[in-house]
């Protein structure tokens, strides 16, 4: 099934919407793997407090 950006990025806001109304946007979280740069973290970290959601995830290094 093909999609544009704007109902790709659409479908998956509203999946994401669907989850934080449902359980809290702290069930929403990410992680980034040992190859993330500084600009994969900080949008990471961006997204999750746009979201309400205080859960960034890390391996340990």
């Amino acid at each position: 099934m093909r999609a544009t950006w704007n109902e790709a990025t659409a479908a998956i806001g509203g999946k994401l919407r669907a989850l934080a109304d449902a359980h809290d946007a702290r069930s929403i979280a990410t992680y980034r793997g040992n190859a993330a740069d500084s600009v994969a973290i900080t949008m990471a970290n961006t997204f999750c407090h746009a979201f309400g959601s205080p859960n960034t995830s890390r391996p340990d290094v």
